[in-house]
């Protein structure tokens, strides 16, 4: 995960997650080889004042379709986005 602030109030932030050679043993004698994926994330932040701050955030940006265990399919492409206020 890398983070930079390129303005005072801007956050921009990227994560890789790579996976290579992944095996899984489920119920005998399911076992599954998965090949390599890459997942890319990243997020931004921006700060309209000490209490009020909008965000967007994307997961799997390549849209990447993997298991993270037999039959536990992960999510596709997501994005989120909001504010946060402060009280």
């Amino acid at each position: 995960q890398a983070t930079t602030r390129p303005l005072d109030k801007l956050t921009l932030s990227a994560g890789l997650s790579w996976q290579v050679d992944r095996h899984d043993i489920g119920v005998f004698p399911a076992v599954r080889d998965y090949g390599d994926s890459l997942l890319v994330n990243a997020a931004v932040h921006y700060d309209l004042n000490k209490n009020t701050r909008v965000w967007l955030r994307s997961e799997n940006l390549t849209d990447e379709e993997y298991e993270y265990a037999i039959g536990f399919p992960a999510l596709r492409l997501g994005v989120y986005g909001g504010i946060r206020l402060k009280f």
